[in-house]
């Protein structure tokens, strides 16, 4: 299984990555960038219904924390903390893909192993979604649509 990931405003076309290790330099690029980025990932190839599997994978060297968005069709879910803490609907945490910024509730920011964790799910799995245990996937608040289906 490969995936296509667009993450540089530099470039036109995507990478394609078959590996974890592959897609682990992708990430440690933008980790090192310092700044919330997000990096856009999708089975290469991909034909169907699977043309609308993504993952959005934000990491922030910052923090060491990132942010997880899963659609497939019909659904989007984004990676909540557990308990995530208390928050309004004035906070949000801003990440950015190619220049084009995208809010998160404070709840969406996990630890950056657990984002590589999914990412990696992602990929070996052909665009499965990880059960984790320390968080879960969340249905985005009506007035916080994080990505259009």
């Amino acid at each position: 299984m490969a995936v296509d990931v667009w993450y540089d405003a530099e470039e036109d076309d995507p990478t394609t990555v078959a590996t974890p290790a592959e897609l682990d330099a992708i990430l440690d690029v933008m980790v090192g960038w310092g700044d919330p980025v997000l990096a856009d990932v999708r089975i290469s190839n991909a034909t169907g219904p699977l043309w609308r599997v993504s993952l959005s994978v934000g990491v922030s060297g910052r923090t060491g924390r990132g942010t997880l968005i899963h659609t497939a069709p019909g659904e989007v879910a984004y990676g909540k903390a557990s308990p995530g803490p208390e928050w309004s609907p004035a906070d949000r945490v801003l990440y950015y893909l190619m220049n084009s910024d995208t809010e998160f509730p404070p709840d969406a920011e996990l630890p950056l192993a657990d984002v590589k964790d999914a990412a990696h799910h992602f990929l070996t799995t052909g665009g499965g979604r990880l059960t984790p245990t320390d968080w879960h996937w969340h249905t985005p608040p009506p007035n916080l649509p994080l990505t259009a289906q």
